[in-house]
């Protein structure tokens, strides 16, 4: 999938994350493999008020994780 497309998927639910607060984490494997996915689909979802959250073993450490890991809301 692209960014895009996770976010029109996400969107489908936007009246539950705004309600709940919740948010989309990503995980499995490590997601900080894929970086430029990672950062991309999370400044879309943060432009929409979702929350994001990375779960990660920290074994990835670049210049891509730590702009990952830097973004805030």
């Amino acid at each position: 999938m692209s960014a895009d497309e996770v976010i029109h998927t996400v969107l489908k639910d936007i009246a539950y994350y705004n309600e709940s607060g919740g948010g989309v984490t990503f995980s499995g494997g490590e997601p900080l493999l894929q970086a430029d996915f990672l950062l991309a689909t999370s400044e879309l979802l943060k432009e929409q008020g979702i929350s994001v959250a990375i779960d990660t073993s920290g074994f990835i450490w670049n210049d891509k994780a730590k702009e990952a890991v830097k973004m805030k809301k």
